[in-house]
């Protein structure tokens, strides 16, 4: 074997660890994310519930409003 293609074999192999290196990183990374999203979940589970909350209390004013401009006179 030569030596040209012992290096770049090398080179191969080191190329193809820090690959591997990397991806773990990333898989590692979208892990602390998912489980970021996750402990967030309940508070946009509340942020969820206020909108909602707003938007039943605001519904009924709404709908008389609505009876008041076009409703028979």
């Amino acid at each position: 074997m030569s030596a040209k293609r012992r290096e770049l074999e090398q080179k191969i192999g080191e190329m193809e660890a820090a690959l591997a290196q990397l991806k773990q990183q990333l898989n590692q990374a979208v892990a602390e994310e998912q489980h970021e999203s996750i402990d967030h979940l309940d508070d946009h589970l509340q942020e969820m519930d206020h909108k909602w909350e707003n938007i039943r209390d605001f519904w009924p004013i709404v709908v008389q409003e609505f009876r008041d401009r076009f409703g028979k006179k």
